[in-house]
């Protein structure tokens, strides 16, 4: 996302064309998997027997890693922000909130799709 925001010296959002939906487009992808890591069994293999209940578990280490994950960017890019211009213009407030939002639903819906994926594939195997 750094690459993205000083983009040939300004942020690829402010530059004619689309190219800056590919950096979008990763990070999504990235939260994605993260939940969908989130999303995998104990190492002692126990999981909730009713499929709604382990959908609402993996959601939930899903909404875990996204949240944490906001967290940490928005931090980051405080922080930089602190550094570069001390201004913080309220539009920056309001994307990094639908950012985080955002990163928490990319997040559970990798978790969820993990979790019903993996739940196919036992009852496939299932004698």
């Amino acid at each position: 996302m750094v690459v993205a925001e000083e983009w040939h010296g300004r942020p690829m959002i402010d530059q004619p064309g689309l190219w800056w939906l590919l950096p979008g487009a990763v990070a999504v992808a990235g939260f994605f998997a993260g939940g969908a890591l989130a999303a995998r069994p104990t190492s002692s293999g126990e999981r909730p027997t009713s499929s709604g209940r382990a959908c609402a578990t993996s959601a939930f280490a899903g909404a875990r890693v996204g949240a944490l994950a906001a967290v940490l960017l928005v931090a980051a890019d405080g922080a930089r922000r602190a550094l570069l211009d001390p201004t913080l213009p309220a539009g920056v407030v309001a994307y990094w909130v639908e950012a985080a939002a955002a990163a928490v639903v990319a997040s559970v819906s990798g978790a969820v799709v993990a979790e019903l994926s993996r739940r196919r594939r036992s009852l496939r195997s299932a004698p």
